[in-house]
């Protein structure tokens, strides 16, 4: 046993040598070996978290654009300025439906002739708009040359509405006839543009769209639905006060004024002062 004894603490020195000489080495090279495949596992992970924070952040920078905050504010001072010229506009176009300029006292229409109904509350001046209805203008001013409706009378008056006159046979006591009378004869009807508005003259007829001879109308008030269904020829320049006072006159049931309103003279400045 004794002699065996170095043979035996040989050996087991060897083994024991070689053992733990080789182990460090594997140790060595499988550290860079796991550490390697770690950090190959994790670079694909980074890479697909990356691009979603650089494009969320490219996206906030992209709403917080200097140019898209330019554009927002210019469109936002352009509906701004826009505004007041939009309610300037719909200012303007009430105006003139309600008044329009035609309709201002002194006015100037197409032509400078005029005609003035002389009535015992004053006198209504008249100014026609001959190029929209010209046949209507010289029927009135012929009649009024003709002294055709000096006498009559405005035998139809409506609060709220118009003055009509014009008939001859308003001339008389007989007050069931008044409205139904004329020249003896009729004309065309000259249907235009011209809206009914107050201080409107426009000329009375029946059903009949043709049937229109001597009697006409002023509109105390607007009476748009009138407008192409009778024709306008002209309108009140001065005396609207006048028409006030005739169309709140007492009235019968066929709203005859009980004071006859007659138009005492009715001429043509031009021609007869």
């Amino acid at each position: 046993m004794i002699k065996k004894a170095p043979y035996f603490l040989m050996a087991m020195l060897m083994f024991v040598f070689l053992g733990c000489g080789k182990a460090p080495e594997e140790a060595k090279e499988a550290v860079p070996e796991e550490t390697s495949a770690m950090v190959e596992e994790e670079q694909p992970v980074i890479q697909e978290e990356v691009p979603p924070d650089v494009l969320k952040e490219e996206a906030a920078v992209g709403k917080e654009s200097p140019l898209e905050g330019k554009t927002a504010e210019v469109k936002d001072s352009a509906a701004k300025e826009k505004q007041p010229v939009i309610k300037e506009e719909k200012t303007q176009a009430n105006s003139k439906s309600e008044t329009p300029a035609t309709h201002e006292v002194g006015a100037k229409l197409e032509t400078e002739e005029s005609a003035v109904i002389e009535t015992q509350w004053g006198k209504i001046v008249l100014r026609f708009s001959e190029k929209d209805a010209p046949g209507h203008v010289a029927n009135f001013k012929k009649l009024a040359k003709e002294g055709f409706y000096d006498g009559t009378t405005f035998h139809r008056v409506i609060p709220g509405f118009m003055i009509q006159g014009g008939d001859p046979l308003s001339k008389d006591d007989n007050r069931m006839n008044d409205g139904t009378g004329g020249p003896g004869y009729t004309i065309k009807a000259e249907f235009n543009s011209r809206p009914h508005l107050r201080g409107t003259l426009s000329m009375a007829r029946s059903s009949d769209p043709n049937s229109a001879g001597s009697q006409f109308f002023i509109c105390v008030t607007p009476a748009r639905f009138l407008d192409g269904q009778y024709t306008v020829f002209g309108e009140v320049v001065e005396g609207m006060e006048v028409a006030d006072q005739i169309v709140n006159l007492p009235r019968d049931p066929r709203n005859n004024p009980l004071q006859p309103a007659v138009m005492k003279k009715v001429y043509l400045p031009t021609s007869t002062d």
